[in-house]
């Protein structure tokens, strides 16, 4: 373990069921890791934590099987193995559940369950068997109502990522990881799967926990291992740390955790006025509120509570209803996104990977192609000035890169955000719409970001910030709005907030 901390490991009876030994891993010029070890002891949650690009993910690929090592080894109950692939692991008993789920949508509930494990009999699928079996599995994880013949695209995320966990168990691991597993699921959906997960360590599983959320390491680990540069910094019982120490090991250096404090105050000019938008079951009041310049007005409410369809109503992703919206004092029909984006209406969406950039285009093509008509005479786009906005761009927002014409790909989640922030600014808004624009990024890079949005607002940018992470809402917010069930229930016009009367307005039966 880390040489400065030589007590750090967990003390323990017997070899691990999994441990990474001195494992090292290069991609060209990037050291992903060096050296590093962790074990994972059954019965026990070991949390990975740090920085986008620290080398978590490289880890968890390869204790899966998924990478080789460059030097070190992998060990299994004490003994050295080189695993062929991930299939190959998968036989040894190493599991990893993804952020990423890889359920088969359109195959019911059972099929993705026991797909490859099929009980059989005279060498047919017995069908019966198979059902019981997946049944099971289900009960574990809590999901015993779950309708085993439905597609898997047709439930909801949360119950999706009970199958994923039911198709793990159904493979007899001795090990599970879990990688990001909270990060598209709603608060409460995620409590559930934690204690879901101390279930499976108090059954005699070996766990391994990746997550960018503090508060559920504190909660869920009984070994916290912190990376930073590919680079073990240490190992320590979780009991013997805290949230504080864990960040300023993550980022080598004490963070403010605190919001920054407005340079400015917001205008009383409305740059956004929504006025009785008779958007489905708001009616006969509608939806009403205003965004005044420089201001950043936050938007809280529960998963399904209507707040990204606001969103998508005002980048004209909705269609029309009853009511009236001005922007910048003038009348705004939000009918289609070109109009939305012409009229000055930005949204850096939820889905970075999926809708906020093309990942496999380079880091300058995607801040600048929202922007070609305007480098583009007679069709004929300006190479030069499409390369000087990219790179006025990239400085300005901090993007970490070696080289611009690297694939977004390549870069850190929370770079990524910055290059679909950057994009965006790069049309010079007038209104810029963030929906949960700091999911699945390290404290670092939100605090970053927090810097960066309360700078746009003291610049004059009116922002309509969308987030399920209330301390975000709380601390950058000039006023809140509450939804619940698809309209307004709140607004709180001035700071300080308070989050147990936010959610008292956001909380209601059958709420989802």
């Amino acid at each position: 373990m880390s040489p400065d901390d030589p007590a750090s490991s967990a003390a323990a009876t017997g070899p691990p069921e999994l441990a990474a030994v001195e494992v090292s891993r290069r991609f060209g010029p990037v050291q992903a890791l060096a050296d590093v070890d962790v074990a994972l002891r059954a019965g026990r949650i070991h949390a990975v934590v740090g920085e986008n690009g620290a080398g978590k993910s490289t880890l968890s690929n390869i204790l899966g099987g998924v990478l080789a090592p460059d030097s070190g080894y992998v060990e299994v109950a004490g003994q050295a193995t080189v695993f062929a692939s991930p299939a190959d692991a998968l036989r040894r008993g190493i599991a990893i559940v993804y952020q990423e789920l890889s359920l088969v949508p359109d195959m019911s509930v059972v099929d993705n369950i026991m797909l490859d494990v099929q009980p059989r009999r005279f060498r047919l699928i017995d069908r019966r068997a198979q059902r019981a079996r997946a049944l099971e599995f289900l009960t574990r994880v809590g999901g015993e109502k779950l309708p085993l013949d439905r597609p898997v695209r047709e439930l909801a995320i949360a119950r999706q990522q009970l199958v994923e966990v039911a198709k793990v168990l159904a493979r007899d691991p001795r090990v599970v990881i879990f990688d990001e597993p909270t990060a598209v699921l709603p608060d409460d959906s995620a409590n559930e799967l934690l204690d879901l997960i101390r279930g499976l360590a108090a059954g005699g599983l070996a766990i391994g926990y990746i997550s960018h959320r503090l508060a559920e390491v504190e909660a869920i680990a009984d070994e916290v291992t912190v990376l930073r540069d590919g680079h073990l910094v240490w190992t320590r019982p979780n009991r013997e740390t805290t949230t504080s120490e864990i960040v300023n090991a993550m980022v080598g250096r004490d963070v403010d955790e605190a919001f920054p404090e407005r340079a400015t105050t917001a205008d009383t000019t409305p740059m956004l006025e929504v006025t009785g938008v008779q958007l489905p079951g708001t009616e006969p009041a509608g939806v009403s509120f205003s965004c005044r310049r420089g201001e950043i007005v936050g938007v809280a409410g529960l998963v399904g509570s209507g707040r990204s369809r606001i969103a998508r109503y005002l980048m004209g992703l909705e269609g029309l209803y009853g009511g009236e919206v001005r922007l910048d004092d003038q009348p705004y029909r939000p009918d289609n996104p070109r109009r939305a984006m012409r009229s000055g209406m930005m949204l850096v969406p939820e889905d970075r990977k999926g809708l906020g950039l093309i990942l496999q285009l380079a880091i300058d093509r995607n801040l600048t192609l929202p922007s070609l008509d305007r480098l583009s005479r007679f069709g004929i786009i300006d190479r030069d000035a499409e390369r000087q906005l990219a790179e006025d761009a990239a400085d300005s927002l901090r993007v970490v890169a070696e080289d611009l014409r690297q694939p977004a790909s390549s870069l850190s989640g929370g770079n990524q955000q910055k290059v679909v922030l950057g994009k965006w600014l790069a049309r010079g808004p007038k209104l810029l719409i963030l929906d949960e624009p700091l999911r699945g990024i390290d404290v670092n890079a939100k605090a970053e970001i927090h810097r960066i949005l309360r700078g746009l607002a003291d610049d004059g940018l009116s922002i309509l910030l969308i987030s399920s992470e209330l301390p975000e809402i709380l601390g950058l917010s000039d006023r809140v709005l509450v939804m619940r069930d698809g309209a307004i229930s709140a607004t709180f016009d001035e700071p300080p907030f308070l989050a147990d009367e936010i959610m008292s307005y956001a909380a209601t039966e059958g709420a989802t």
